[in-house]
């Protein structure tokens, strides 16, 4: 058909424009990662390169674009709302953190919340690792994300072009199926792009096909913990990738963690954990360590 089909999300977006590539090889599919908010530039590249698309596939922050683009997309061929794809409860332990007196976000954006509160509280490496255990994740309520998370994902799937029980029924089929939180393995980019090209004209057969396509997310793998790995029937272990380096073992992650934070000058009474509930935390990990021997 040779349309020019313009994929906008976040770090989603190179595996969904790949794998929307293989299975629409007369299109021409170019992917445009949706600018950071106050990018002026980035905003203006995206707009310029939506002027001269036929259709756009975007997870919906539309205000990146004017009311003249998506007139001419209208007019075009059309936008299709595609979901962001957040699963949490096979690592119901990441979080995002910030510095307090900076509010500006950590990095690497993912954090422990058992080790953000450690550290926090002063606690040494040794004796944060072993909060990394089955009694936390029990009262923490990690034991319990599921249908949270499957809820949570079908919420981002109801405002967009895709169908969320077409979608999870077939990727749950593969167990783990998330690197993290918010980066999907390859065979769930797959499956989204094979239900987007339906949308852009496709046959329903395409999803059957198997697409390959090259993991771009696997510079940071976070592991399944494994007394969580045990209830959902996965593997689960506490090896660490993060931007391509390995740490094994709760200590080395936490030796990492720490050292981390230190380098950028984070005192831990500066380090705040996001999303979740300190009293709880509070309450569960102190009683484990009063209760240490």
């Amino acid at each position: 058909m040779n349309r020019r089909i313009i994929v906008s999300a976040n770090c989603q977006t190179g595996g969904v424009a790949a794998a929307l590539a293989a299975i629409l090889p007369s299109d021409q599919i170019i992917p445009f990662p949706l600018p950071v908010v106050g990018d002026t530039e980035g905003s203006g590249k995206l707009r310029d390169t939506l002027r001269m698309a036929d259709i756009w596939v975007s997870s919906g922050r539309y205000e990146f674009a004017e009311a003249a683009e998506l007139e001419h997309l209208r007019a075009k061929g059309g936008i299709i709302k595609i979901p962001e794809v957040w699963f949490a409860a096979f690592h119901p332990d990441i979080v995002y953190a910030r510095q307090t007196s900076t509010g500006e976000l950590t990095i690497p954006h993912y954090n422990s919340g058992i080790a953000v509160w450690a550290y926090r509280h002063a606690i040494d490496a040794e004796d944060a690792a072993k909060l990394f255990s089955d009694r936390s994740y029990r009262e923490l309520g990690y034991f319990e994300c599921w249908n949270a998370s499957v809820a949570e994902l079908e919420r981002r799937f109801k405002p967009t072009d895709v169908d969320f029980s077409q979608f999870f029924l077939a990727v749950k089929r593969d167990g783990l199926f998330m690197h993290s939180l918010n980066h999907p393995m390859p065979p769930v980019l797959c499956r989204l792009a094979g239900q987007i090209a339906i949308h852009l004209g496709a046959d329903a057969s395409v999803l059957e096909r198997r697409v390959q396509i090259n993991d771009g997310l696997l510079a940071t793998i976070w592991p399944v913990y494994p007394a969580i790995g045990e209830r959902l029937a996965v593997i689960g272990s506490y090896d660490w990738k993060v931007d391509g380096v390995y740490y094994s073992g709760v200590r080395a992650y936490l030796d990492f963690a720490y050292a981390s934070y230190e380098s950028k000058n984070i005192r831990p009474h500066d380090l705040t954990a996001l999303g979740i509930d300190p009293v709880l935390y509070d309450r569960v990990l102190s009683a484990q360590l009063r209760a240490k021997p």
